[in-house]
């Protein structure tokens, strides 16, 4: 048992010494990030502006190290699972009256996903960023931003 242990915990540390960052400075400052998360920022960074309106279905990580603001009061992928579809048709209206001009969105907000079954109730909010915006880059992990037209 404790040589298992002691294999864990080896792992861990190298894998926390060695592990694949890339570093550099956004708006905020200096951050280290993996390759794909920093390729994320970097473009965002880059595309819009300080107290910009954007919104990033999939999870909300950029708001802070780029000073985005969210123009919705809803956050993630799961809160979209737990939320009524009014909250949706909601959150479409305050897109639309923000004229938000870039969302950060998943495929796997796409569905049908039968291991997230509720996810059918984004339907509104997806049909929203199809006619209103148009997918001008995709991110090696499929993460898709979308411009308004």
């Amino acid at each position: 048992m404790w040589l298992t242990t002691a294999v864990l915990a080896i792992g861990q540390i190298r894998t926390a010494q060695f592990r694949d960052l890339t570093i550099g400075e956004l708006r905020r400052g200096k951050v280290a990030a993996s390759p794909d998360t920093y390729e994320k920022l970097r473009w965002v960074n880059d595309h819009t502006a300080a107290e910009e309106f954007f919104f990033q279905a999939p999870w909300p990580g950029m708001y802070l190290p780029l000073e985005l603001r969210n123009p919705v009061f809803l956050d993630t992928a799961s809160t979209f699972e737990e939320t009524r579809p009014d909250y949706i048709e909601r959150a479409v209206q305050q897109l639309e009256a923000r004229r938000v001009r870039y969302i950060l969105w998943s495929p796997s907000l796409d569905g049908p996903n039968p291991l997230r079954p509720n996810i059918y109730q984004l339907e509104p909010l997806r049909s929203y960023l199809y006619s209103t915006y148009r997918r001008v880059h995709v991110f090696p992990d499929r993460e898709e931003i979308w411009e308004r037209k």
